[in-house]
């Protein structure tokens, strides 16, 4: 992969040439570059309403805007084409934040495993059933009821670190 070393807003930057895309490149800090008739740009520097930030490629032979997400960019550039199958999750779960070691190869159930808690218990793998009590699953697969939501939490946590190893977003990393 080649290193370009580009002159942009004053400064010496060091990128990785993509592997498909001419005429683009990126930094391991997340930026994207875009390289045109001797002119650089940085490239992908808004969100979209989902907090991603997306590379617009023109698409000369059927005239039409294309959209990439930045982080897709920054990967390939940095570590070839994405494997069948996968996809590039986020570690720390900010969509906009494209850091090389921000970024790594999962699986789509890995990369749902790395998601937010969201429900009406406020615990991550458990919700409250008619009864009151909690209702730990994962994967839509039972685990247990539970009195109180940390025992539930608890119990989500294991399972989930058995399941997704790393990917594990559990209910004490998501604080």
């Amino acid at each position: 992969m080649t290193i370009f070393r580009l002159h942009f807003a004053g400064q010496i930057i060091a990128t990785r040439a993509h592997p498909r895309l001419s005429g683009i490149s990126a930094t391991a800090d997340g930026r994207v570059f875009s390289v045109r008739a001797g002119t650089v740009r940085e490239v992908a520097r808004t969100k979209d309403r989902l907090g991603y930030r997306n590379v617009w490629l023109r698409q000369r032979s059927i005239s039409v805007h294309v959209g990439v997400r930045a982080h897709v960019v920054v990967w390939e550039c940095f570590n070839g084409d994405i494997p069948d199958g996968y996809e590039i999750d986020h570690i720390n779960r900010d969509a906009s934040d494209n850091h090389l070691v921000n970024l790594r190869l999962a699986t789509r159930s890995q990369n749902l495993a790395n998601r937010a808690p969201y429900g009406s218990s406020g615990v991550k793998g458990a919700s409250i059933n008619r009864f009151g009590k909690y209702e730990a699953k994962i994967c839509g697969k039972y685990i247990g009821t539970y009195t109180t939501p940390s025992a539930a939490a608890a119990a989500y946590d294991r399972a989930a670190t058995g399941k997704f190893g790393q990917f594990a977003l559990t209910n004490k990393r998501a604080v």
